[in-house]
């Protein structure tokens, strides 16, 4: 038996360690090519011009015709679109947050007028930014959803100016966005509590991500502190608020680094359960590891709107669970979970396996094992280990 375990932890050692759900998991049509990237111009009768817009679709697009999407809108897309989207096929590739489709804003030439002209009253957006507020809102979403296949996830990216208008779409009772990445935001008076009144007592799920440094400008970064700390105050499930503050980037350089984290941030929620979140919150769960991770998928489907098949990593994260609390019954459930979501593959026999064997019913264990020759193997969950666990227990 001594043998036996040895084995089996250098493999879920191995197998944990290297993630290989990643490895084994990328996308279809992994070329760049096949019309993903798009110059376009939307004829505005709010504001009475053409717009020019940027969009860039995911790299499976093309090939899975039913799939809906996120959708990012960068604002100041002359300058933070290709950031924002370039971070976005990155993380996605690798499955760390879910393919969007990126729609860049260009504001070269009307930034202030877009973004800056406020009432001195209620410093809420009037005149030309009450126009693109309703251009955003109205005439962008609309083009958008019509003609690509949008869910109904929605995140809004500005910087500065930019980022102070991006925080009204918050206010509304039915925001268009859910999510929101202000990077070094010039706050337009009164905004932290509008915000702190709405996102109290909003019912819909919203992640806001704020950002800015020690080498910001002066007025930015205190105010972004003191924003925070505001934000923080609030208790309410349906929010999940964060604030990145870093070191050394000046005003213009955080978006660079603010960017890609912001983005993790925002999806934090549907990334695999990693070795921190192992360590520091599920080891010390009173639920079942198995409730854990479904509840994990509850609420990637509630904040994201996306029905996320249950990866191989996170069920390797309920494995190390069993293995470290010594509670063996749980295989028989895990091997019932498995079959959920990959019921043609080698899994559920290894869980049911590993419950017969470390419940010390040895000749069911080889039955199972070997069972399942027939089955498909995945990931590094092969035959061969199967037959070889099998054998192993032969002496018993």
């Amino acid at each position: 038996m001594k043998k036996t375990v040895i084995i089996l932890f250098l493999f879920v050692t191995n197998m944990y360690t290297q993630e290989i759900d990643k490895i084994y998991g990328l996308k279809v049509g992994d070329s760049l090519s096949n019309n993903l990237l798009y110059n376009d111009t939307i004829k505005s009768k709010i504001l009475n011009t053409d717009r020019p817009i940027q969009i860039k679709l995911p790299r499976s697009y093309h090939y899975e015709n039913k799939l809906e999407y996120p959708l990012i809108v960068v604002l100041d897309g002359d300058y933070l679109f290709d950031l924002v989207s370039g971070s976005v096929d990155y993380f996605s590739y690798w499955d760390e947050i879910p393919e969007n489709i990126v729609v860049g804003i260009s504001q070269k030439s009307s930034r202030f007028k877009d973004s800056g002209v406020y009432d001195n009253l209620d410093f809420i957006p009037i005149s030309s930014t009450k126009s693109f507020y309703k251009f955003v809102s109205d005439e962008l979403i609309e083009y958008i959803t019509k003609n690509f296949r949008v869910s109904n996830f929605k995140v809004i990216v500005g910087h500065e100016l930019t980022a102070s208008i991006s925080n009204f779409f918050l206010l509304e009772n039915q925001p268009v966005f859910r999510g929101v990445i202000s990077l070094s935001p010039r706050f337009s008076k009164n905004i932290d509590q509008y915000l702190f009144d709405a996102l109290s007592r909003t019912n819909k799920k919203i992640v806001y991500t704020v950002s800015s440094s020690k080498n910001d400008f002066q007025s930015i970064s205190n105010e972004v502190l003191s924003f925070s700390n505001i934000m923080n105050e609030i208790e309410n499930e349906n929010l999940i608020f964060n604030s990145l503050f870093f070191e050394n980037e000046n005003h213009y350089q955080l978006p660079t680094r603010a960017i890609s984290e912001s983005i993790l941030k925002t999806y934090s929620i549907y990334s695999d359960i990693s070795r921190i979140e192992f360590d520091s919150i599920m080891k010390n769960i009173k639920i079942s590891p198995i409730e854990y991770v479904r509840n994990k998928y509850e609420m990637i489907e509630e904040f994201y709107s996306i029905d996320k098949r249950v990866t191989i990593n996170d069920l390797m994260a309920i494995e190390k669970y069993i293995e470290f609390s010594e509670n063996y019954e749980l295989y028989n459930e895990l091997s019932k979970y498995s079959i959920e979501y990959y019921p043609e593959t080698v899994l559920p026999s290894y869980y049911r396996g590993k419950y017969y064997e470390l419940t010390e019913n040895y000749r069911k264990a080889i039955q199972v094992y070997r069972s399942a020759y027939n089955m498909d193997e995945i990931g590094g969950y092969t035959k061969d280990y199967m037959l070889e666990l099998a054998d192993l227990l032969e002496d018993y």
